[in-house]
């Protein structure tokens, strides 16, 4: 039984983006209401240039931003050593903050595989860790409110002085942005309430990014929505919604249920079995994530990203085809158990590895073990 009080204490240190950051966050807010920490919230300088590539087995500085790696700062309360750790939650296995790289103990990172991983350690070795999946999460907390107000402030006033035509153009874009509900799904009559039978279940955004890796990823995407609506017909819900104008070559691809957040979570929750493709640079996608926490019964497009605990076919089942997805769903449609039994192993697998406050706990007891 530990002594009352706060555990550790932990200065995090918040960057521009809290799209991703809101994960650690919540996990560190969580830990803080229970008294296991004692969390300060600051803000990291801005770095204009601060990214760092790898490639062809080495490092290379590049004069671009990278605002997705977060920074703590962790002693226990009643020593004085402290460990900086960076908390990288970026898509792509090749890039880092050059900043973490070089003030950091450790890094944990998201986009992670064996591979990469093995790369890394011939050049430091045991300095990055996998931090595996993270999700949408939503913090409503005043002090990460208020941050990110400051941040967002200093951000834009650095970069209307070095770029006035940039800032004001980005200023315009998101003064006059649709809101995504009035264009969720291209067009009215879609469905708000889930089915009472069994049903397969998938929804994912059209990305309109004009690059090879949107391309790649709307176009897997599509094969799977198309497959599953031709052979699970009236059992298949879901589809693509689009942000802005519908790309007729994705036109049949439309998703038949309202994208609020809401009403995806009500089909979610409610299907026998949901589908999950991998995100850029082939990263877990925050779906999984959400799936696992839902305890769904989940087929997934077979991933070498790096969970923190090893993950098995109890858990999820892997495809790698269209094909093979097809014919895992209908074998499981056919049985009730396995489909209990998984949907069962997600949710526990969630609970003891991918909750917010679990994870920053693990990271936490991980890293002051090496002080």
């Amino acid at each position: 039984m530990r002594e009352p009080g706060p555990l550790y204490h932990v200065t995090l240190y918040i960057t521009e983006d809290k799209r991703h950051s809101s994960f650690v966050v919540k996990g560190l807010l969580e830990l803080e209401k229970k008294s296991y920490i004692e969390l300060k919230l600051k803000t990291l300088p801005i770095y204009i240039y601060n990214r760092y590539v790898l490639g062809q087995g080495k490092f290379t500085f590049k004069k671009k931003g990278y605002p997705w790696c977060l920074e703590l700062v962790v002693s226990e309360n009643k020593k004085r050593k402290s460990i900086r750790i960076g908390i990288d939650l970026q898509d792509w296995i090749d890039q880092f903050s050059f900043h973490s790289f070089q003030k950091c103990d450790l890094i944990y990172k998201r986009a992670l595989t064996a591979t990469s991983l093995n790369e890394i350690n011939k050049i430091r070795k045991n300095f990055v860790i996998p931090f595996g999946p993270n999700c949408r999460a939503i913090v409503t907390d005043n002090r990460f409110k208020r941050i990110n107000k400051k941040i967002y402030l200093r951000n834009l006033l650095i970069k209307a002085f070095l770029n006035p035509i940039k800032a004001i153009n980005k200023i315009m874009k998101y003064s006059y942005r649709i809101p995504i509900k009035q264009i969720s799904a291209g067009r009215d009559g879609f469905l708000k309430n889930p089915p009472q039978k069994k049903y397969i279940f998938f929804q994912v955004q059209y990305y309109n990014w004009n690059s090879h890796h949107s391309k790649v990823l709307n176009d897997f995407r599509a094969n799977i929505i198309r497959r599953l609506k031709m052979a699970f017909k009236e059992q298949f819900y879901g589809g693509m919604w689009f942000q802005g104008k519908i790309d007729k070559k994705y036109a049949d691809c439309i998703s038949n249920v309202d994208t609020e957040f809401e009403i995806y979570s009500s089909f979610m929750k409610n299907a026998s079995i949901v589908i999950s493709t991998n995100g850029f640079g082939d990263s877990i996608p925050w779906k999984m994530v959400e799936y696992m926490r839902n305890g769904s019964c989940i087929v997934s497009q077979k991933n070498k990203h790096l969970f923190r605990e090893p993950i098995d076919k109890d858990i999820i089942a892997n495809f790698e085809t269209p094909d093979e997805c097809i014919d895992i769903c209908k074998k499981l449609l056919k049985d009730n158990l396995t489909i209990s039994r998984m949907a069962q192993q997600s949710r526990l697998y969630y609970e003891n590895h991918l909750k917010p406050s679990s994870v920053m706990k693990q990271i936490l007891n991980e890293s002051v073990s090496l002080l």
